[in-house]
């Protein structure tokens, strides 16, 4: 197995060889594996290898990655995708160089990093950094991912929690986005950055909003969970952006439940300690392309509750055209008793 190059789909596992080695850098066109005994090691006897995986199917890769010498990497990818292909990953590895997530394909953290005395001793991305290059990483519920994370573009979803090394910049073409097949809630915390920001929403960054059901509570729209403090550093010239999109009950694009465009809705989309630096100018919620329900004329705007704490979704529609006829009913009737009065 030290050269898989151009091959179809590398499958540990099952009646097939439970391991696989990589001498030198290849590429595979698809992983998967079911037990959690198997075994992909990177690197020669004296150099490390970059593993290529062409992701073009979604899948499980339930085992791990080794390395003989410091320094081996894997980059995931699906390029010229025309939907993003998925592919789980819950062993714990231990391969030391990074691991890049291109266009195309979304990785998901089904497995916690493991940390010893403030390192990185494995975890589904081994013990280097991450880096995301247009791309999605997701974080599967349960799960909590604490590698360092380098933010090129890309998105980052999924339902687990976040443990950011440093304060995280949503900044340009970087997105965040809960959930994973439909809306969901996904968490930050600061166990490593202290009293530092945890998220920065900050000039050209945004955040991809879902919607399933307008009046239900229950998961039915995104929600970012945040323990400890974010900044807002976009600003009027440059904003953050709000992608308001609707889902039907499947998690796939299509009209959202219990959503009437003549009532007044607000939804909480952002909680932490503490949010700093809030103005309704610094976002733009232009986008409502994929916003499939009718607004009938509605408008959509942001606000803080009187804590700072919670970042609120608002929905202020137009009266309806009965209401339009109540009004001028009403006054001109108190019209026609100040003319009576008059008399």
């Amino acid at each position: 197995h030290e050269r898989a190059t151009g091959l179809g789909p590398l499958q540990l596992g099952g009646p097939l060889a439970p391991s696989a080695t990589f001498a030198v850098s290849a590429t595979v066109n698809g992983l998967f594996g079911d037990a959690s005994t198997d075994r992909i090691t990177l690197g020669g006897v004296s150099s490390p290898s970059t593993l290529t995986v062409n992701q073009t199917f979604d899948s499980r890769y339930a085992g791990f990655f080794s390395e003989t010498v410091p320094g081996s990497s894997i980059v995931y990818q699906n390029p010229g995708a025309a939907s993003p292909a998925g592919l789980l990953l819950t062993g714990n590895s231990t391969y030391s160089g990074g691991t890049t997530i291109n266009s195309g394909v979304v990785v998901n953290a089904g497995a916690d990093t493991q940390r010893t005395d403030g390192a990185v001793t494995s975890g589904p991305f081994g013990t280097g950094s991450v880096t995301l290059g247009g791309g999605k990483l997701a974080v599967d519920s349960g799960t909590v991912f604490s590698n360092l994370l380098n933010l090129t573009s890309g998105s980052i979803g999924g339902t687990g929690t976040l443990r950011p090394t440093a304060t995280l910049v949503i900044g340009s073409n970087v997105m965040l986005a809960p959930g994973l097949g439909g809306p969901g809630e996904l968490h930050f915390d600061n166990s490593l950055v202290g009293a530092l920001p945890v998220l920065a929403l900050a000039p050209g960054g945004a955040y991809q909003w879902q919607l399933m059901d307008a009046t239900n509570p229950n998961g039915s729209w995104d929600k970012i969970s945040v323990t400890g403090p974010i900044s807002i550093t976009a600003t009027a010239t440059t904003p953050f952006t709000f992608k308001l999109s609707t889902v039907a009950f499947d998690g796939s694009s299509g009209l959202a439940g219990n959503f009437n465009p003549f009532q007044p809705y607000t939804w909480t989309v952002l909680t932490a300690t503490s949010i700093a630096s809030f103005g309704a100018s610094k976002f733009n919620l232009a986008d409502t392309s994929s916003f499939l329900n009718s607004l009938a004329g509605g408008s959509f705007s942001l606000s803080v509750n009187g804590s700072n704490t919670n970042l609120l979704l608002n929905f202020t529609p137009v009266p309806e055209p009965s209401t339009y006829a109540l009004i001028v009913l009403a006054l001109g009737g108190i019209a026609f008793t100040m003319r009576r009065r008059r008399g």
